[in-house]
Protein backbone atom coordinates (compact mmCIF):
# COMPACT_ATOMS: atom_id res chain seq x y z
CA UNK A 1 0.00 0.00 0.00
CA UNK A 2 2.95 2.32 0.60
CA UNK A 3 4.67 1.91 -2.39
CA UNK A 4 1.53 2.49 -4.07
CA UNK A 5 1.68 6.00 -2.33
CA UNK A 6 4.88 6.58 -3.29
CA UNK A 7 4.57 5.39 -6.74
CA UNK A 8 1.39 7.69 -7.17
CA UNK A 9 3.52 10.54 -5.60
CA UNK A 10 6.26 9.74 -8.12
CA UNK A 11 3.31 10.02 -11.11
CA UNK A 12 2.83 13.19 -9.81
CA UNK A 13 6.35 14.59 -9.91
CA UNK A 14 6.60 12.99 -13.23
CA UNK A 15 3.17 15.61 -14.25
CA UNK A 16 5.09 18.08 -12.41
CA UNK A 17 8.23 17.92 -14.23
CA UNK A 18 6.61 17.62 -17.43
CA UNK A 19 4.29 20.87 -16.86
CA UNK A 20 7.44 22.79 -15.76
CA UNK A 21 9.36 21.38 -19.18
CA UNK A 22 6.41 22.50 -21.25
CA UNK A 23 6.09 26.22 -19.40
CA UNK A 24 9.40 27.09 -19.88
CA UNK A 25 9.32 26.22 -23.49
CA UNK A 26 6.47 27.76 -23.98
CA UNK A 27 8.47 31.32 -22.41
CA UNK A 28 11.36 30.79 -24.35
CA UNK A 29 9.18 30.39 -27.39
CA UNK A 30 6.96 33.40 -27.60
CA UNK A 31 6.37 36.52 -27.63
CA UNK A 32 3.76 37.38 -25.23
CA UNK A 33 4.70 39.43 -22.65
CA UNK A 34 1.50 38.76 -20.45
CA UNK A 35 1.86 34.77 -21.07
CA UNK A 36 5.74 35.36 -20.01
CA UNK A 37 4.54 37.47 -16.56
CA UNK A 38 1.93 34.37 -15.60
CA UNK A 39 4.38 31.97 -16.65
CA UNK A 40 7.07 33.82 -14.74
CA UNK A 41 4.96 34.24 -11.27
CA UNK A 42 4.25 30.29 -11.43
CA UNK A 43 7.86 29.86 -11.72
CA UNK A 44 8.14 32.32 -8.60
CA UNK A 45 5.34 30.13 -6.65
CA UNK A 46 8.07 27.17 -6.86
CA UNK A 47 11.09 29.39 -5.91
CA UNK A 48 9.71 31.05 -2.91
CA UNK A 49 9.65 27.28 -1.08
CA UNK A 50 11.98 25.33 -2.53
CA UNK A 51 13.75 24.55 0.28
CA UNK A 52 10.48 23.31 2.22
CA UNK A 53 9.66 21.40 -0.68
CA UNK A 54 12.55 20.19 -1.39
CA UNK A 55 12.77 19.33 2.23
CA UNK A 56 9.73 17.30 2.03
CA UNK A 57 10.53 15.14 -1.33
CA UNK A 58 14.10 14.35 -0.12
CA UNK A 59 12.56 13.02 3.50
CA UNK A 60 9.79 11.24 1.92
CA UNK A 61 12.47 9.72 -0.09
CA UNK A 62 15.21 8.34 2.83
CA UNK A 63 11.88 7.10 4.81
CA UNK A 64 10.16 5.50 2.11
CA UNK A 65 13.60 4.21 0.77
CA UNK A 66 14.29 3.40 4.66
CA UNK A 67 10.74 1.24 4.72
CA UNK A 68 11.54 -0.61 1.63
CA UNK A 69 14.59 -2.16 2.75
CA UNK A 70 14.11 -2.59 6.90
CA UNK A 71 10.29 -3.12 6.80
CA UNK A 72 9.39 -4.92 3.44
CA UNK A 73 12.85 -6.24 3.50
CA UNK A 74 13.86 -5.39 -0.22
CA UNK A 75 17.46 -5.60 0.07
CA UNK A 76 19.19 -2.87 -1.74
CA UNK A 77 21.90 -3.46 -5.07
CA UNK A 78 25.03 -1.63 -5.59
CA UNK A 79 23.33 0.85 -7.68
CA UNK A 80 20.89 1.49 -4.85
CA UNK A 81 23.43 2.27 -2.40
CA UNK A 82 24.79 4.79 -4.80
CA UNK A 83 21.88 6.64 -4.99
CA UNK A 84 21.16 6.44 -1.30
CA UNK A 85 24.64 8.05 -0.63
CA UNK A 86 23.58 11.03 -2.86
CA UNK A 87 19.91 10.77 -1.64
CA UNK A 88 20.18 10.73 2.13
CA UNK A 89 22.50 13.83 2.58
CA UNK A 90 19.83 15.88 0.92
CA UNK A 91 17.22 16.37 3.87
CA UNK A 92 20.01 17.08 6.33
CA UNK A 93 21.37 19.81 3.86
CA UNK A 94 18.05 21.06 3.69
CA UNK A 95 16.68 21.11 7.05
CA UNK A 96 19.89 22.93 8.07
CA UNK A 97 19.73 25.57 5.67
CA UNK A 98 15.98 25.89 6.69
CA UNK A 99 17.20 26.05 10.58
CA UNK A 100 19.66 28.35 9.82
CA UNK A 101 18.04 30.50 6.89
CA UNK A 102 20.82 30.26 4.24
CA UNK A 103 20.56 30.95 0.95
CA UNK A 104 23.69 29.02 -0.66
CA UNK A 105 21.96 25.71 -0.29
CA UNK A 106 21.36 25.26 -4.41
CA UNK A 107 24.78 24.78 -5.40
CA UNK A 108 24.72 21.74 -2.33
CA UNK A 109 21.84 20.18 -3.15
CA UNK A 110 22.31 20.48 -6.50
CA UNK A 111 25.78 19.15 -7.02
CA UNK A 112 24.49 15.70 -5.20
CA UNK A 113 21.40 15.70 -7.86
CA UNK A 114 23.59 15.94 -10.39
CA UNK A 115 25.81 12.95 -9.62
CA UNK A 116 22.64 10.85 -8.48
CA UNK A 117 20.77 11.23 -11.79
CA UNK A 118 23.24 9.44 -14.66
CA UNK A 119 23.67 6.22 -11.95
CA UNK A 120 19.73 6.21 -11.56
CA UNK A 121 19.42 7.12 -15.66
CA UNK A 122 21.75 3.76 -15.86
CA UNK A 123 20.08 1.84 -13.21
CA UNK A 124 16.41 2.14 -14.65
CA UNK A 125 18.19 0.99 -18.19
CA UNK A 126 20.04 -1.87 -17.06
CA UNK A 127 16.77 -3.32 -14.81
CA UNK A 128 14.26 -2.33 -18.07
CA UNK A 129 16.32 -3.81 -20.48
CA UNK A 130 17.63 -6.78 -18.28
CA UNK A 131 21.29 -6.05 -19.14
CA UNK A 132 23.69 -8.08 -16.68
CA UNK A 133 26.20 -5.81 -15.00
CA UNK A 134 29.47 -7.41 -14.03
CA UNK A 135 29.77 -4.61 -11.35
CA UNK A 136 27.04 -6.04 -9.18
CA UNK A 137 27.15 -8.23 -6.03
CA UNK A 138 25.93 -11.35 -6.00
CA UNK A 139 23.84 -10.69 -3.33
CA UNK A 140 21.26 -8.92 -5.12
CA UNK A 141 21.23 -8.29 -8.87
CA UNK A 142 21.11 -4.44 -10.16
CA UNK A 143 18.90 -5.87 -13.21
CA UNK A 144 16.04 -7.56 -11.07
CA UNK A 145 13.27 -5.26 -10.72
CA UNK A 146 12.08 -5.58 -7.33
CA UNK A 147 9.44 -2.88 -7.02
CA UNK A 148 7.26 -1.91 -10.26
CA UNK A 149 4.09 0.14 -10.10
CA UNK A 150 1.64 1.23 -13.25
CA UNK A 151 4.26 -0.92 -15.39
CA UNK A 152 6.95 1.85 -15.25
CA UNK A 153 7.39 3.16 -11.91
CA UNK A 154 10.80 1.19 -10.26
CA UNK A 155 12.78 2.17 -7.51
CA UNK A 156 15.31 4.05 -9.75
CA UNK A 157 12.94 5.59 -11.89
CA UNK A 158 11.93 6.80 -8.42
CA UNK A 159 15.43 8.43 -7.62
CA UNK A 160 15.57 9.75 -10.88
CA UNK A 161 12.51 11.38 -10.53
CA UNK A 162 13.09 12.86 -7.46
CA UNK A 163 17.02 13.93 -8.63
CA UNK A 164 14.98 15.34 -11.54
CA UNK A 165 12.59 17.24 -9.30
CA UNK A 166 14.96 18.38 -7.18
CA UNK A 167 17.65 19.79 -9.61
CA UNK A 168 14.59 21.62 -11.08
CA UNK A 169 13.52 23.26 -7.98
CA UNK A 170 17.23 24.45 -7.24
CA UNK A 171 17.46 25.80 -10.54
CA UNK A 172 14.26 28.00 -10.32
CA UNK A 173 15.75 29.25 -6.77
CA UNK A 174 19.04 29.57 -7.93
CA UNK A 175 21.08 32.33 -6.90
CA UNK A 176 24.65 32.09 -7.25
CA UNK A 177 26.67 33.43 -4.40
CA UNK A 178 28.94 36.19 -5.38
CA UNK A 179 32.85 35.72 -4.30
CA UNK A 180 34.24 38.20 -1.87
CA UNK A 181 37.31 40.06 -3.21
Amino acid sequence: MIVKVLAAGILVLNAFLLALGLLYLFKRLTGFEEAEKRISEAFDFFTAGFEELAFLLTSVSVLGSLYMSEVLEIPACEFCWYQRILIFPLPVILGVSLFMDRDDVADYVISLAVLGLPVSIYHYIVQMSQLSTGSCSTAVSCSSVQVQEFGFVTIPWMSLTLFLTVIALALLSYRPQSKAS
